[in-house]
């Protein structure tokens, strides 16, 4: 059986117990990890949503793949609501 590639680039984790990363346990209820203060680790991460504008425009006109014209049409303009950029 072949072994996977990855298998070569592997290395022992550190034993570091100030990292809250290495230090957090999964926690069944809530359905995250945990920091050992009890933080949840996504609460670290999100990023708070934000509105993205997009403004209106006009497509142009164009020819189908059966040969159809298919005329220029106005696209409106929307706000999408996206997480933080």
């Amino acid at each position: 059986m072949k072994r996977p590639f990855l298998m070569d680039f592997r290395s022992e984790l550190p034993d570091d117990a100030s990292d809250p990363m290495m230090a957090s346990r999964y926690n069944p209820i809530a359905q995250c990890n945990e920091c050992p203060d009890g933080e949840p680790i996504w609460s670290m991460a999100r990023r708070r949503a934000t509105s993205c504008y997009t403004s209106g425009r006009y497509r142009k006109g164009y020819r189908n793949k059966r040969g159809k014209w298919v005329p220029s049409k106005y696209l409106k303009s929307r706000t999408d609501r996206r997480a933080g950029r």
